[in-house]
């Protein structure tokens, strides 16, 4: 059941509003959240998915110096030099661990970080399977709007050989680790009326068990209905006392879901990329 929370875009009364929405949980350690908006336009299909607002990028050949500076600021580069295979911040696998507690150098230890989200994308890493519970598998139920057996065998499957790989860097909030999630993406169209665009979850270096976005575009007329959805379930939300947080976390997806809508909504009016 979806409930409306907010309405608006600010400073542009002409625009069309962007709905936040309050949809049901499917997980304890999940937060979820969603947001809509319609808005006319003469543009064609390829000038609208041109907009669509996401906060990853492809994955790079290699870590730039900017890459480096936002992964690996001084906390992170410490407790990377730390990480050993009794004890480590970071989600490697025991392998990965092992082979990293040998390595004594900053320089050795960024390249074997990078070395192994390159491993997953090559199919050498396989996605951790004490975390195969919280994996998302089925469209039916978590994104309705998209449901398909493309979407599904998207998921079930991933990472898929063909499915382009993407990084993203992010930050829930100024108390939590910055956070590195390597996403394989993919799109289709449902319907010659609907298209839909995915991004999932292959590894994440901190927090995140599993993490799907969707964006759904629907066209009737000169009318596109746009809604995206996010759902992202947490690892450390474990217990009773750690799902006390599950608030806060929700409100900062809430205004990451808002924010994303209003560029996808700001870039259709001006014609201009996010």
């Amino acid at each position: 059941m979806i409930s409306h929370l907010w309405l608006g875009l600010e400073g542009a009364k002409e625009r069309p509003a962007v709905e936040l929405q309050k949809i049901e949980e499917l997980n304890e350690r999940e937060i979820a959240t969603a947001a809509s908006f319609e808005i006319t336009s003469k543009k064609s299909w390829d000038e609208v998915k041109k907009c669509l607002a996401v906060d990853s990028q492809s994955f790079p050949e290699k870590l730039s110096p900017d890459l480096e500076q936002k992964i690996f600021v001084k906390k992170e580069l410490a407790d990377l030099m730390k990480c050993n295979s009794r004890d480590c911040a970071f989600n490697f696998l025991p392998y990965e661990l092992e082979y990293l507690e040998k390595l004594k150098t900053e320089e050795q230890r960024k390249e074997a970080y990078f070395k192994f989200f390159q491993n997953r994308i090559k199919g050498l890493t396989p996605m951790d399977p004490t975390k195969a519970d919280l994996i998302i598998r089925s469209s039916k139920e978590s994104f309705p709007e998209c449901q398909s057996p493309i979407l599904d065998k998207f998921l079930s499957q991933r990472p898929l050989g063909k499915a382009d790989f993407r990084l993203s860097l992010v930050k829930y909030d100024d108390r939590m680790r910055p956070t590195t999630r390597l996403l394989q993406s993919m799109s289709f169209m449902k319907s010659p009326n609907q298209y839909c665009y995915a991004e999932a979850l292959i590894f994440s270096d901190h927090y995140d068990a599993e993490r799907i976005e969707l964006w759904s575009v629907s066209k009737r007329a000169d009318v596109y209905e746009i809604s995206l959805k996010i759902r992202d379930r947490i690892d450390f939300l474990n217990s009773w006392f750690r799902r006390l947080q599950k608030g806060s976390l929700r409100k900062a997806l809430e205004k990451l879901v808002q924010e994303q809508s209003q560029n996808m909504l700001r870039c259709i009016v001006a014609g201009n990329s996010p």
